[in-house]
């Protein structure tokens, strides 16, 4: 379903860049497309995910209708979209989903599933189109996370590495660890779970269909981890230690199959204690490790980082791009008065007044039916940043409480915008929280116990001159060239106005190495910051300036005065980019429902000539296809084939018809092969515009391969290793060090009955390689079998 409501076929951005020896282009942003109509949900966020394979996308969600996780493909680069959620899991739990591209048109789609007699699971799904239709199937049977199921798997991440062809998944479990016995209230005892958050990373070998032993990764003081993957084969897990306020990472060198220690990547002033605009805490929890329990309020807010590296081949290969969003720093106010309660304040126009600057004391009891509600009053301006505190006394058994915060001057019409977080010894972090609106504010303190006193401290923050964030929560972008281990200064994304709010970021470096965030903002609020858009905007310089963002919603997603933090667009919106193109989806969020929303950011050349780019295998051979919208600008299409990991050489040239759809067969592929393809689009007025690249593996029939022995090993001078395959002549086989980077090619030789592979410990050009752990990759049509070899001196 298409939805146009601006009145306007594209939007012109206006973003224009000089770029060397580039042609200079403006971006073009599409009309909003509706993702089917199932994907409208009455709670908790959609939380969309975005894979991309050339021109086919698949995006992932939470979603209503017959289940929790929805699914719709475009086959065109976005254009037109299909429902495609018939996915064979026995069911769904209510927790996030994720989706990945693999090769040779396959997509990985992963979330929580139930689990006869065993709880929940992580189901991980291969889908692949079959007669223009995506075809999912179970690629093995769901992974148990450990320690038991007492709560549900969170912050799913699912990536596939092209060199190693190992698909790794990691995620979150939630751990019921004790139930602590609360106080007496008048209707019984009240209980509080306490529990711990685990990273768990698990991959395979063989395009999940086996699973290796799952290993831990964290301690307990840390969630949101995401999985990073760089274009040699490194692989490294990302997540955020909220008691040390760093990105914390772990590294493989071998695919995944061990890991090193942990090591830091950068500083994140992370405002743990003030929650997201739009966040959901049923389906994206998070835990400060200060507050392991289930009331602990705001700081169950997720993470807000996101991570890509650079895969084109420029000049930036490479390159790690990270955007986290992040508070200002600066000098906290004097305290400038006290105020203490005074009864009756249960109600917004019995509120008692204090101003910025004082401390609020006051205590909850039972004296009341149900709990004692206090409500507190304050005047504000907008852009006006506040440092908050806090802590209560008397109930040693109950971690925290949340205090709300509310906007609005018309006693009929109050919004919740906020809220902060105070513990009993008072070592919370503090909350840093931006005014969205001038005018009166109100603290409603909403504890689920009672018979405690508190103290809340309201002062100003005055934002430091050098400070790149410069309210509450912005959006800042830092790059790394070596892997992680140290960063670029870090540079503001957003160009909003102060106080205006921007979360759930997302990056992606497209094919020409330029970097993309697409964000949520409130900027464009009009009372009480109650409004959130979609904003996007690139960098074609590394990370070092970024063009002004642009908005690319149509419809503003609105809660109005709900305060139920339900409302909201969830923990993360997707984004992905194919040739040309810059693909996003996000959600939509009202009182009443959600639905999931894309659109396409295009270069005006590439927007009006061939889209569809895809290859398929057919009976033995691979089969290009493409559209033409205009074919009176082209001279003639050039099609350029690589086998596996070889250079591009021109295989045929097809002269223009009159025709839309074209198709060309490769006559020359073989089976066991891996072919590659781009599409040069020869411009009459001179020039080329490339599509592409897209691949397409001709399978074997069912065959073995398998490594059965290396002797000696460790060795000195020289290995021999015994390699069970079906087809030597086919069989690629390589000598990668634990870097990813490839050392030797060898080749398969008869030994009597068995084939037996000899490496001499010497690289390409014949010198002696250091003494250390190599790996030894063979590879046949779609099957990758690895052997580790160690030399010694």
């Amino acid at each position: 379903m298409r939805a146009v409501s601006w009145g306007r076929v594209a939007l012109l951005t206006g973003i224009l860049w000089l770029v060397p020896c580039k042609i200079v282009v403006a971006q073009v942003v599409s009309p909003n497309t509706l993702l089917p109509e199932c994907s409208q949900v009455v709670v908790g966020g959609n939380e969309p995910s975005l894979a991309a394979q050339g021109s086919e996308l698949v995006a992932v969600w939470q979603g209503g209708c017959t289940s929790n996780v929805r699914a719709a493909v475009s086959r065109d680069g976005g254009a037109v979209w299909k429902d495609a959620s018939a996915i064979p899991w026995t069911g769904y739990a209510y927790a996030p989903s994720a989706v990945c591209s693999g090769d040779s048109g396959r997509f990985y789609a992963t979330a929580p599933v139930f689990v006869d007699a065993v709880g929940v699971g992580i189901g991980v799904v291969e889908g692949r189109f079959v007669a223009g239709e995506i075809v999912w199937r179970p690629v093995a049977n769901p992974i148990l996370p450990p320690y038991g199921s007492s709560k549900n798997p969170t912050s799913i991440a699912i990536a596939f590495d092209p060199l190693s062809r190992g698909l790794f998944v990691v995620f979150t479990k939630i751990v019921n660890a004790a139930v602590v016995p609360g106080p007496e209230e008048p209707n019984g005892t009240l209980n509080h779970e306490r529990f711990e958050y685990r990273t768990i990373f698990v991959r395979s070998t063989d395009l999940g269909q086996n699973w290796e032993p799952q290993q831990v990764m964290t301690g307990l003081e840390s969630s949101g981890a995401k999985i990073v993957t760089g274009p040699s084969g490194e692989l490294t897990v990302v997540w955020e230690n909220y008691i040390l306020g760093k990105l914390i990472g772990r590294r493989s060198y071998d695919f995944g199959a061990s890991f090193g220690p942990e090591f830091e990547l950068m500083s994140l002033r992370d405002n743990v204690a003030t929650a997201p605009g739009g966040w959901d805490p049923e389906s994206s929890p998070r835990i400060h490790p200060l507050m392991r329990f289930n009331n602990t309020g705001c700081m169950r807010a997720p993470a807000a980082y996101s991570v890509a590296v650079d895969r084109s081949t420029g000049p930036r290969r490479g390159t790690w791009y990270m955007v986290t969003t992040e508070h200002a720093t600066g000098t906290i106010g004097p305290l400038t008065g006290s105020v203490s309660q005074m009864e009756p304040n249960d109600t917004y126009a019995t509120a008692n007044p204090f101003e910025i600057g004082n401390d609020v004391n006051g205590s909850i009891s039972f004296t009341e039916t149900g709990y004692d509600v206090d409500v507190y009053t304050f005047l504000g301006e907008r852009g006006q940043t506040l440092w908050m505190n806090g802590l209560y006394f008397g109930n040693s058994l109950n971690p925290s409480f949340a205090p709300a915060i509310l906007c609005g001057d018309d006693l009929a019409s109050i919004t919740y915008v906020n809220c902060s977080n105070m513990l009993s010894d008072g070592t919370g972090p503090s909350a840093i929280y931006t005014l969205p609106s001038t005018g009166r504010y109100y603290i409603r303190m909403v504890p689920s116990f009672g018979g405690v006193g508190y103290r809340f401290m309201l002062r100003t923050l005055t934002i430091d001159s050098m400070s790149v964030a410069r309210d509450h929560r912005d959006i800042l972008l830092s790059s790394s060239t070596d892997g992680g281990v140290t960063w670029s200064p870090k540079v503001r994304v957003t160009d909003g106005p102060v106080g205006s709010e921007e979360m759930y970021p997302e990056v992606a470096v497209d094919e020409e190495g330029r970097v993309h965030v697409a964000w949520y903002d409130r900027r464009d609020a009009v009372s009480c910051g109650a409004q959130t858009n979609t904003y996007w905007s690139w960098s074609a310089d590394g990370g070092q300036t970024f063009a002004r963002a642009v908005r690319i919603n149509e419809e503003t997603s609105d809660f109005g005065q709900s305060e139920d933090l339900r409302w909201g667009v969830g923990n993360h919106l997707g984004l992905a980019t194919s040739p040309g193109k810059v693909h996003v989806v996000w959600t939509r969020a009202t009182v009443n429902y959600k639905d999931t929303w894309s659109t396409v950011i295009t270069d005006v050349p590439t927007a009006v000539l061939v889209s569809g780019l895809r290859a398929e295998e057919r009976t033995g051979r691979a089969e290009l296809r493409w559209q033409v919208g205009d074919v009176s600008e082209i001279g003639e299409f050039r099609i350029h084939r690589a086998t596996g990991a070889g250079e591009y050489a021109l295989a045929a040239t097809v002269t223009p018809s009159l025709d839309r759809e074209y198709h060309w067969r490769d006559e020359t592929a073989r089976a066991g092969n891996r072919y590659r393809y781009r599409l040069e689009v020869v411009r009459r007025a001179g020039g080329s515009i490339w599509e592409g690249p897209v691949d397409v593996l001709i399978a074997l029939p069912a065959s073995r391969l398998a490594w059965r022995g290396a002797v000696p090993n460790p060795f000195a001078d020289a290995v021999a290793l015994q390699i069970e395959t079906p087809n030597r002549a086919g069989t690629r086989i390589a000598v990668y060090d634990v870097t990813g980077h490839q050392v030797a090619v060898l080749l398969a030789e008869p030994e009597g009955e068995d084939t037996v592979v000899r490496w001499n410990g010497r690289d390409a050009r014949g010198r002696l390689v250091a003494p250390g752990v190599y790996l030894v990759r063979a590879q046949l049509g779609a099957r990758t079998v690895v052997r580790q070899v160690v030399r010694m001196k």
